[in-house]
């Protein structure tokens, strides 16, 4: 990378890679400020090639942190609705959103995960014959050009967009096929403050049946002989409780998967 000093007679260039930077011009996507100043020629203006910074992908939890900002973002905003029964709906998304937090996690960390040596629970992984078809033709059409690799990561997030990974069952199901068996015994000393196997558990699934109360049952109690609506009740402050921890929990995955 050049950065080019003074006027454009003064032929005055200077190169520079900054010690975190890369001159492959494919990585280079994200321009920075050039810093150099004109000491040259100070009648005229400095000509500067703008530096560019490697494309770093977004991580899982980058991911998952932009959906748990949000579900904050919105339960702040629920004590500032008038509508009560808006306010009540802004926090059930809330808690949706939390939730759907660890789902984003664990979703893309499995889309992104290597293809060689894969755990065996990745490997038995359904996927649908018409895939496989797909691909085979794809093959023997284009042989030079296919990677094959690549059509079958879209594949996988094709299948697991169908998957979620929510409960316990389902953190399990995903840990397994990222390669952690007991992924909860190791969670529980990552976690802070550390806790124990069943509580994380029984915890999580709790959360996870109120967010499911919330998107399949629209939050209604259930009556044997219902003469008007009933909504479950929310209160702010347990519903802050159960984000913060989620969010515990995510930073505690993210340290198992490191």
């Amino acid at each position: 990378m050049f950065c080019f000093i003074g006027a454009p007679n003064s032929a005055q260039a200077f190169a520079s890679t900054p010690p975190n930077l890369t001159s492959n011009a494919e990585s280079l996507t994200r321009p920075l400020p050039c810093r150099w100043q004109n000491r040259i020629d100070e009648t005229v203006a400095p000509i500067c090639l703008v530096l560019y910074a490697p494309s770093v992908p977004i991580s899982p939890l980058q991911a998952a942190t932009d959906v748990m900002d949000r579900a904050d973002a919105l339960l702040a905003q629920a004590s500032s609705t008038t509508d009560p029964l808006v306010a009540d709906d802004t926090r059930r998304a809330a808690i949706a959103l939390g939730v759907a937090a660890l789902d984003t996690y664990l979703h893309w960390a499995l889309a992104d995960t290597p293809l060689k040596q894969m755990p065996t629970a990745l490997k038995g992984l359904d996927v649908p014959f018409g895939d496989l078809v797909d691909l085979s033709e794809a093959m023997v059409q284009n042989r030079a050009k296919i990677r094959p690799k690549v059509r079958a990561r879209g594949v996988l997030e094709r299948v697991i967009l169908k998957l979620t990974f929510q409960s316990s069952r389902g953190v399990e199901d995903a840990m397994l096929m990222l390669g952690k068996r007991k992924a909860f015994n190791k969670i529980s000393t990552e976690i802070s403050p550390p806790q124990a196997v069943q509580d994380i558990k029984d915890r999580l699934n709790r959360i996870v049946h109120r967010r499911n109360q919330i998107v399949h049952e629209g939050d209604l109690q259930r009556q044997s002989r219902p003469q008007q609506i009933k909504r479950e009740l929310l209160a702010d402050a347990p519903i802050q409780t159960d984000l913060d921890w989620l969010r515990t929990l995510i930073d505690a995955i993210d340290r198992v998967l490191a």
